[in-house]
């Protein structure tokens, strides 16, 4: 649900023609908005307390990440508006952003790449299989890095307009045909 949300969140915020604009977000949707993620963070806190494992797990599979998807898609979007003060500041740091970059990569490769290594190199101790998961597990600078430089690249050519064909070059195209 969170990556629902945060797409949802995209194609609301996303200008025709142009980046992403916060334009929708007027002072009272911004209160509204920031109300409910308050509401919903607090709501899946007060479920994970109560309902336990055995007791509430189908309730707590049900309703905790809806409602803290509400929380981090408010956090997305207030981020993405720009933060200030002493919290911008440490949102600005170098390392943090790095962070922010990949995450998703590693969120997607985590799982599976103590698998991968234990199917290549067999059963390893911890502490060579540890460094060698978090290695391997740094696929954004080998694939999502150059994956999204090649997607920018493609939009900057579908962007552009095609270059205009003089009627000499048109003719001698259809002469060419024939």
């Amino acid at each position: 649900e969170v990556l629902d949300a945060g797409c949802i969140l995209a194609c609301i915020a996303h200008h025709t023609g142009g980046g992403f604009t916060f334009e929708w977000l007027t002072p009272r949707r911004k209160m509204l908005f920031t109300a409910a993620a308050a509401t919903g963070l607090i709501a899946a806190i007060l479920i994970w307390l109560l309902f336990d494992g055995r007791r509430g797990g189908a309730v707590r599979f049900l309703f905790n990440e809806p409602l803290t998807a509400i929380f981090f898609v408010w956090v997305v979007c207030m981020a993405a508006r720009g933060v200030s003060g002493s919290i911008g500041r440490i949102l600005d740091l170098a390392v943090l952003q790095y962070i922010g970059r990949i995450s998703y990569g590693l969120y997607l490769v985590h799982s599976f790449m103590p698998s991968i290594l234990s199917r290549l190199f067999g059963p390893l101790p911890i502490s060579v299989a540890a460094p060698l998961t978090v290695v391997g597990t740094l696929s954004w600078l080998v694939l999502e890095k150059p994956m999204i430089a090649l997607g920018r690249r493609l939009a900057a050519r579908l962007d552009s307009p095609a270059p205009r064909r003089s009627a000499d070059s048109r003719e001698a195209a259809t002469l060419a045909r024939e």
